[in-house]
């Protein structure tokens, strides 16, 4: 799938219906199953920070070494309005 030129509406998009496919094949959802799990699904992805911060948390495998909490502190910080960038906190 090449991403460049898309926005997260048309990629969430087309991977929401290929995994809801999936899933109507195992079992058949009503409507409002469909609409209630769509709801879900996108406050889910543009939730930024949790996201991140859960990546974070596994990339740098804090649970089996929690010294790489504090090692690897990054945070999201706001860049220009609706967008964020990395840095790395200070110690």
């Amino acid at each position: 799938m090449v991403l460049e030129g898309k926005t997260v509406e048309e990629i969430m998009a087309r991977v929401f219906e290929q995994k809801l496919a999936e899933r109507q094949a195992k079992r058949p959802m009503t409507d409002a199953e469909v609409t209630e799990l769509r709801d879900y699904v996108s406050k889910y992805v543009r939730d930024y920070r949790p996201r991140f911060e859960e990546s974070r948390q596994h990339f740098f495998m804090v649970d089996l070494y929690p010294q790489n909490d504090a090692r690897f502190n990054l945070v999201l910080e706001p860049l220009a309005e609706g967008s964020e960038t990395l840095r790395i906190a200070d110690s």
